[in-house]
């Protein structure tokens, strides 16, 4: 089979490159068309399928130079470069095109419907039913996911949340695919709990609750830092460990009360390169994901596959991932009071804790691993193909 994947300003390479990985060593033929990945220029694609440097070429100097004429600029060429698309897709004969964010609705519902005029069937994945970021008026998401073939989204909830959200459209049309781990960091042989410690300044007796990832309200860092500072009463080794890139200026940590406090803490603000990931999750003894709201969470399943007991907010398919694999705790959205308990719970017992994460990374790799995820998406390809 013939599949392209589609992501034009590659938002999740890690997420991407591993489907694409999965589907091509299924026995595919496999394309991504995307962009280079602008917070990591060295980033490389696997040399398993068809990498397509395809979105974004036109000025790109200067979209590197500045957030808001990148954004002007990729607005102003989307339809350019799905026109150019579409031609080149038709040439390859295609079977599949698998878009993973819908960025501007409106335009890539009139790319559905070219691609669809040729035979080519097109499935759309809902990272976020609730959008994290401004996509247009609700009409024209609605409108992009009746006009797709197959839409996957990443767990029960997110499926319920569609059908609340988007009544109009068939819920035949959904597939429940998981997310997958995203590991795909380089990591030494010798990485241990002590190295990654090391290397971060950590001090070895710290009990370490980690937060990682892109800085936004919705994530819940503040809730995380209030949390902190109640643990700290009773447990004087906490060490929070942040570490990731601000949304905005806006979403830059206020850490006053751990100051206050006088909770340990180290905060790495910014991209956090590929091959440095991993000593932010094993540094820690528990990672901590005090989510207002997500539908899934890359970070999630990465922390269990690093073996890594999670404690997370009640929201999104969290709970799904959590009660499948035994990896963690989930409390309360926005209960200060009920995290910290569950922090202090988890530290107390680290050695069951750290069981708890070794045991729920083989069954992060028994139930959500790439293979399975490619034989499902695999399975929904055929299913569409066959239908005609």
């Amino acid at each position: 089979m013939r599949i392209a994947i589609l992501d034009p300003a590659n938002l999740t390479p890690f997420y991407c490159y591993a489907l694409c990985d999965a589907l091509s060593k299924h026995g595919h033929e496999v394309k991504f068309y995307g962009t280079t990945y602008q917070n990591d220029l060295t980033l490389k694609a696997p040399d398993s399928f068809s990498f397509n440097d395809f979105y974004f070429h036109f000025l790109r100097t200067i979209q590197q130079k500045n957030q808001k004429i990148r954004q002007l600029i990729r607005g102003l060429s989307y339809t350019y470069y799905h026109y150019k698309l579409i031609k080149e897709l038709i040439d390859w004969r295609v079977d599949v095109v698998h878009i993973q964010w819908a960025r501007i609705p409106l335009l890539d519902s009139w790319l559905v419907k070219q691609l669809k005029q040729h035979g080519i069937k097109v499935v759309l994945t809902i990272h976020d039913v609730n959008p994290l970021f401004f996509t247009g008026v609700k009409s024209n998401l609605e409108r992009l996911y009746q006009t797709v073939d197959a839409i996957v989204v990443h767990g029960l909830d997110a499926e319920k949340d569609f059908g609340l959200l988007y009544p109009n459209v068939p819920i035949s049309k959904l597939r429940i695919v998981p997310h997958g781990p995203l590991q795909a960091e380089n990591i030494p042989a010798d990485a241990n709990h002590e190295s990654a410690r090391e290397a971060l300044g950590i001090p070895t007796n710290a009990d370490v609750v980690s937060f990682f990832g892109e800085i936004k309200h919705y994530k819940g860092l503040d809730i995380l830092i209030d949390a902190a500072s109640l643990v700290a009463k009773k447990n004087p080794n906490l060490f929070i460990l942040i570490a990731g890139k601000p949304g905005s200026k806006n979403d830059t940590p206020d850490v006053t009360s751990l100051q206050k406090n006088n909770v340990a803490y180290k905060m790495v603000l910014g991209f956090i390169p590929n091959d440095d990931v991993w000593k932010y999750y094993i540094a820690a003894d528990v990672i901590a994901l005090p989510y207002r709201k997500i539908s899934q969470s890359g970070v999630l399943f990465s922390a269990l596959a690093h073996e890594r007991a999670v404690i997370c907010s009640a929201v999104g398919c969290l709970p799904e991932i959590i009660d499948s694999t035994k990896g963690g705790i989930t409390v309360e959205a926005e209960n200060v009071v009920a995290l910290a308990e569950a922090i202090s719970d988890s530290l107390q017992g680290k050695m069951d804790t750290r069981q708890q994460g070794i045991e729920a990374a083989g069954m992060i790799e028994k139930i959500y691993g790439w293979p399975v995820i490619a034989r499902k998406t695999t399975d929904l390809y055929q299913t569409l193909i066959l239908a005609d």
